[in-house]
Order: C-alpha cells, then sequence, then structure tokens
C-alpha cells in the first residue's frame, strides 16, 4: 500500500509547485523553481534540484508566478 503515500508525496510536492516560475522546453519538459536571471541568452533559475541555465534556443516558454512574501 505505498499509493497513498506516494499521492500525498505528490500532493505536497505540487503545492511548492503551484508556486514556483515555470521554463517550459521545447521538448516537453518543463524545469520549476526561481528565475534569477533571464536575458537574451537565456534563464537562470534556481530549484531544490540545483541552479539551471537554460539556453533561449531550447524553451518554449516562460512563465513567471507571482510571490507573495
Amino acid at each position: 500500500m505505498r499509493r497513498p503515500a506516494a499521492t500525498l508525496a505528490c500532493l505536497l510536492l505540487g503545492l511548492e509547485a503551484a508556486s514556483a516560475d515555470q521554463v517550459r522546453l521545447k521538448t516537453g519538459g518543463i524545469l520549476e523553481g526561481q528565475i534569477l536571471e533571464e536575458t537574451p541568452e537565456g534563464v537562470t533559475l534556481e530549484s531544490p534540484a540545483g541552479t539551471f541555465q537554460v539556453p533561449r534556443d531550447r524553451i518554449e516558454a516562460v512563465i513567471r508566478k507571482a510571490y507573495v512574501p
């Protein structure tokens, strides 16, 4: 009966991700976290998994979420 635990973990992670910025990749992937910098060359995104620098030619869309302190 691991399913309820996995479902709960997904729900909790989903709540955190709901307030994160998103970088949607042309390959279909989505990176979530806080955008640190956005330039014509690309986007720097910080997430719990690390900091990513994504080149502009790999990005389909950048979606910024409002942060409420």
